[in-house]
């Protein structure tokens, strides 16, 4: 029996399925493992607005301390994770992140005055317009030699 796997890029690949029995079941029982571990993972709610001066990102995380959510900007991304903690060998924590959400900052985006605030169990991320979007108007003076 041959099974075919597309791959994000579009490549099929082909793998035939008894020789490769093993793998698949392996991965099945990883995922499996991941979702049932301390009681599942809920899915998180992330929807990004366009006001008329900045983008808001929303994110309901349930199931999530508010003080282990992160929001980091790490290069040219903004991301917003909390880490989830496994027993390790000897009992000592392995630390593991999981992306709530990310999002491509554009130069658009005032990346010094971003803000993020938590109220009624939702995350709210502002990110403001910088003044090249909002109509940045200055007058440029010509120097004469």
């Amino acid at each position: 029996m041959m099974v075919v796997v597309i791959t994000p890029n579009g490549k099929e690949i082909f793998m035939k399925y008894d020789k490769d029995k093993k793998w698949v079941r392996r991965v099945l029982q990883t995922a499996d493992i991941v979702n049932t571990l301390n009681g599942g993972i809920s899915e998180p709610q992330v929807k990004l607005e366009k006001k008329s001066d900045h983008y808001l990102i929303k994110a309901r995380i349930p199931g999530v301390n508010v003080e282990k959510v992160k929001v980091e900007i790490i290069d040219k991304n903004l991301m917003v994770y909390h880490n989830l903690e496994f027993a390790g060998r000897n009992d000592s924590p392995i630390m593991v992140p999981h992306v709530v959400a990310t999002c491509p900052l554009s130069p658009e985006i005032d990346f010094r005055n971003i803000s993020a605030s938590f109220e009624s169990g939702i995350l709210n991320v502002f990110l403001p317009f910088n003044e090249l979007k909002t109509g940045f108007h200055k007058n440029i003076e010509i120097r004469r030699w």
